[in-house]
């Protein structure tokens, strides 16, 4: 008798542990929230041609607010200042290796690179603002 009880609370230990868990169906270190995504790769600069295929910059400007943009596939971005956001379409100016931005509040923004790259550790002004972000990390995403 003290082998069938020992047996049964046995299995049931087996199936209680074996219903326990749960977590995310991402791969070791995956950060992206679920899904089998691997983390966002980190790079020291982007050639603002390539923005489109989707990167964060990420950084703070010289009043050390947090300060990011997401550039996107279909030429949208996203911006955050603080806790302002704001979202439009960008375009590059291949003559003056501008990042140039207009938001759906009837904003807009340029960032002058000078030689057509953002580059961890650089300070870039955003011109018609009044603000700067310097670089702290640049990630590419699948946005």
């Amino acid at each position: 008798m003290k082998k069938l009880i020992s047996l049964v609370i046995g299995g049931i230990a087996v199936i209680a542990l074996n219903g326990c868990g749960g977590g995310s169906s991402g791969t070791p270190g995956d950060t992206g929230g679920g899904g089998n995504n691997p983390p966002p790769v980190t790079v020291e600069q982007v050639d603002i041609y390539a923005l489109h295929e989707g990167y964060r910059i990420l950084g703070h400007d010289s009043d050390d607010r947090d300060v990011s943009f997401d550039y996107c596939s279909d030429y949208t971005y996203f911006y955050y200042r603080g806790n302002s956001r704001f979202t439009g379409t960008f375009n590059i100016s291949g003559d003056t290796v501008t990042i140039n931005m207009w938001d759906d509040q009837g904003g807009s923004y340029v960032i002058d690179t000078g030689d057509g790259y953002l580059r961890v550790g650089e300070d870039y002004y955003i011109y018609d603002v009044g603000d700067d972000i310097i670089v702290d990390e640049i990630l590419e995403i699948d946005c």
